[in-house]
């Protein structure tokens, strides 16, 4: 018995003759092409950075209606936060999950300091805290519910990120998380 070698893919890709070589090399060239330029796009769009799949931003008309007796809320929050960290950035994004259809980032450059999650009625906030600011913020002056849904919260990789519906009581609250965000090291 005479055991035959067996031809896995890449074998039986293998040209035979002249003709074939000449036409597998341009099915090999075409694909390392594709395959550059894949990765050429690729880099172009984690170089444009999350402004890139930004949307244009609601009316204020759109937005009041949405929140409700929020809008104020939301006024005094973007106003405290803006004003504390200045420069930053308002950037909206779609959202399959919000009946809005969009939320809102407050940035700088690729850095978000806080989530605003526009419902009806009613504006959520997403803070997120690396490990180094969670200890900061256990050690800090924050209310005692803010700390529990800290504490309660899943960790990531990115971090732990707590949401929580805002009232004008809790602005104080949200301005300490983005504090102790941007503290440097």
């Amino acid at each position: 018995m005479v055991l035959q070698p067996r031809l896995g893919p890449a074998a039986a890709d293998k040209p035979s003759s002249e003709a074939d070589r000449t036409g597998f090399a341009d099915r090999v060239e075409g694909l390392v092409q594709a395959k550059t330029a894949k990765k050429a796009k690729s880099a172009k769009q984690a170089k444009a950075g999350p402004a890139s799949k930004a949307v244009t931003p609601p009316d204020d008309a759109a937005l009041s209606a949405e929140l409700g007796k929020a809008w104020s809320v939301w006024t005094k929050l973007v106003k405290a936060v803006e004003t504390e960290f200045a420069p930053l950035e308002r950037l909206w994004f779609p959202s399959k999950t919000l009946a809005f259809g969009k939320y809102c980032r407050l940035m700088r450059k690729d850095r978000t300091f806080v989530y605003l999650l526009p419902e009806k009625g009613k504006l959520m906030v997403t803070v997120g805290l690396g490990e180094r600011s969670y200890g900061l913020a256990m050690k800090s002056t924050l209310p005692a519910p803010v700390k529990k849904m800290l504490q309660e919260s899943k960790v990531y990789p990115e971090g732990r990120f707590v949401r929580f519906p805002v009232t004008a009581v809790d602005i104080p609250a949200v301005v300490q998380l983005v504090e102790l965000k941007t503290t440097p090291k």
